[in-house]
């Protein structure tokens, strides 16, 4: 974090690796609790999930899509684990 910038320009910019950090969070616990739904809602509409398998486009599909996949079939289980960035 350069800290020469003004003193909003450094809020902003903690303000913006929380929230980033909070949506990293999110989506651990959405795919983690099989909950597709807010999984969708963390994508905005028109969201781009480029995948080995082609790029899925839209947050629905996306969705689905995650749903869908062998590794988050209700019989497998996912620990999705967050630590703190070294840089």
């Amino acid at each position: 974090m350069d800290k020469s910038g003004s003193l909003e320009s450094r809020v902003d910019y903690l303000e913006a690796r929380i929230e980033i950090g909070d949506l990293v969070a999110a989506y651990g616990r959405a795919v983690d609790d099989r909950d597709w739904q807010s999984l969708g809602g963390l994508y905005c509409i028109d969201a781009i999930f480029d995948a080995v398998e082609g790029p899925f486009i839209g947050r629905d599909r996306i969705s689905s899509t995650t749903k869908n996949a062998p590794q988050c079939s209700e019989s497998r289980t996912t620990i999705h684990t967050l630590s703190k960035s070294l840089k």
